[in-house]
């Protein structure tokens, strides 16, 4: 699905063995941990917010459920 859909980050495809130090962005421009290691915050490169709501109207969309990507809710 890598040819269909980008990731928020993926593995380096230059190195040879996939590590956590080979983590690199792609739908994400970086990445950050809370101090208590609890919440992780990916921007994106548009820096609007991304919701659940976001994730369920894109599903719903993909697999039949729903075919109004224009009503506002669904950011693509």
């Amino acid at each position: 699905m890598l040819g269909v859909f980008n990731n928020l980050v993926m593995f380096d495809q230059h190195v040879k063995q996939n590590s956590l130090d080979s983590i690199v962005p792609d739908l994400a421009t970086g990445w950050s941990r809370s101090e208590d290691g609890t919440d992780l915050t990916l921007p994106l490169h548009d820096r609007k917010p991304f919701t659940a709501q976001d994730v369920r109207c894109t599903y719903d969309l993909l697999t039949g459920k729903s075919t109004d990507s224009e009503s506002g809710e669904c950011r693509l």
